[in-house]
């Protein structure tokens, strides 16, 4: 869960709770209005009977006094009271005692909430032989109440979830430079060094930036110091095994001819006077043909001449015919076009080095049935002409994530940087391995930092 996301929770629970304790406030504020306001009507309509009774001297004429409660049960003042006469004699004014009003828009759960104990505001005044009740009807006080409350809280929650709002934006904002930071960490794990943090006024971020570009600046020096020891490397490489290939063909090749044509003049001399020493020359001849041909493999492997005479195309097809021909349990099959355009030198030994290197990774490893090399020629990115090299094969394939890239994936990364190129390795376990090597027509004599 990303951190904005956990500090927007986490504040949005403390509001929460604010909310919540600001509700359970609001409930008891309404619960105490609504017993003071009722406990008042009651005492003040109980104090009101009392001195009526008791303050003009004289008896007080039955009916007069009934008439005068039942003023009183019905005047706006006093709407939250229902007075009644408790007699066992006929009363002379009719009063009934109204029916209980229920709780009109009101949710149940504040009515129960709210409602005062009934018994706690009911008040009795005793005259002439009857009984006079006076009861608070909370249900006008209640509803009052929800309105108020329901204002308070109303406004409680807009102000909860506009907090919410403006707090999600501000972490949004204030997280901004750590996001930078985690996408410029990100582009220096896939090789881009050239990434940069900006300041952004806040002492200790800066200060990260500072360092942040400082780290990303050496490691780019370094990376480019290192493609540039790597593409050296290559081309030395190159030029010892041109070498060594020249020397092989030169010293012993001609060694290797030499022992055969003496191998078959002896078989000439000593086939009609000593047949062992004939059978014996034969196999010295052989045996020499068997080490010329290997000898012929090793100059190949090591430089391709006919690369250099009849071009990349020729050259990788006599690779995947020689490759057919050794391992019977994969085919191997070649897509490619005849009109591919020429490679400069290296650039051609590059992608030559790299299908070598997939096939032998493929021998070793994969145990396919079937591979594949395509070579062809797409736009890039920035819509220039690159030569394009496919390998793939049903295998057993690898985890990249937990599998270390071993040395010849590494050989064929450092060539593709020599080439400012592009190397992508789509595999999982299971589901073979295909390798897409990409990179411009007219290659640039300095490593340049890639995706890989």
């Amino acid at each position: 869960m990303e951190l904005r996301v956990r500090l927007n929770l986490l504040l949005s629970l403390i509001l929460f709770l604010a909310l919540s304790i600001g509700a359970v406030y609001s409930l008891g504020n309404a619960r105490r209005a609504v017993v003071e306001e009722l406990r008042a009507s009651s005492e003040l309509a109980s104090t009101l009977i009392q001195n009526l009774l008791g303050g003009t001297g004289s008896p007080v004429e039955p009916g007069l006094l009934y008439g005068m409660l039942e003023q009183l049960e019905i005047n706006t003042e006093t709407r939250h009271l229902n007075i009644t006469v408790a007699s066992s004699a006929p009363l002379p004014v009719n009063i009934e005692r109204r029916e209980k009003r229920g709780p009109r828009g009101i949710p149940g759960w504040f009515f129960s909430l709210v409602r005062p104990d009934p018994a706690s505001l009911t008040r009795t005044v005793e005259f002439d032989g009857a009984t006079i009740l006076i009861a608070a009807d909370p249900t006008d006080e209640i509803s009052e109440a929800w309105r108020e409350t329901r204002v308070t809280v109303s406004v409680m929650f807009a102000v909860f979830v506009g907090a919410n709002v403006v707090v999600f934006l501000f972490l949004g904002r204030a997280l901004t430079p750590l996001q930078e930071l985690s996408r410029a960490l990100t582009g220096i794990e896939r090789g881009d060094y050239a990434s940069r943090l900006k300041a952004v006024g806040v002492p200790e971020l800066d200060a990260i930036s500072e360092r942040f570009n400082l780290m990303a600046e050496v490691l780019e020096q370094s990376h480019a110091d290192n493609a540039v020891l790597a593409q050296r490397s290559l081309a030395t490489q190159e030029v010892e095994r041109r070498h060594l290939a020249h020397e092989l063909h030169d010293e012993l090749g001609q060694s290797i001819t030499a022992i055969k044509a003496l191998a078959v003049s002896i078989i000439e001399r000593s086939r009609s006077t000593d047949q062992a020493v004939a059978a014996s020359a034969a196999t010295i001849t052989d045996i020499s043909g068997d080490i010329y041909a290997r000898v012929r493999e090793m100059m190949t492997r090591l430089h391709p001449v006919i690369l250099d005479e009849l071009g990349l195309l020729p050259a990788v097809e006599l690779m995947v015919d020689d490759w057919n021909t050794r391992h019977r349990d994969c085919f191997c099959s070649l897509q490619a076009k005849c009109d591919l355009p020429p490679l400069e030198k290296d650039a051609r030994i590059a992608v030559y080095r790299i299908v070598q290197e997939a096939l032998t990774n493929i021998a070793k490893h994969a145990h396919a049935s079937k591979a594949s090399i395509a070579l062809e020629v797409k736009s890039g990115p920035g819509g220039e002409a690159c030569i394009v090299v496919d390998v793939a094969d049903n295998g057993m394939g690898f985890d990249p994530c937990r599998e270390r890239r071993g040395l010849g994936l590494v050989g064929m990364q450092e060539r593709v940087n020599a080439m400012n190129g592009r190397l992508e390795i789509d595999t999982a376990p299971g589901q073979g391995v295909r390798i897409t090597a990409s990179a411009p027509l007219e290659p640039i004599s300095h490593a340049v930092t890639i995706d890989g």
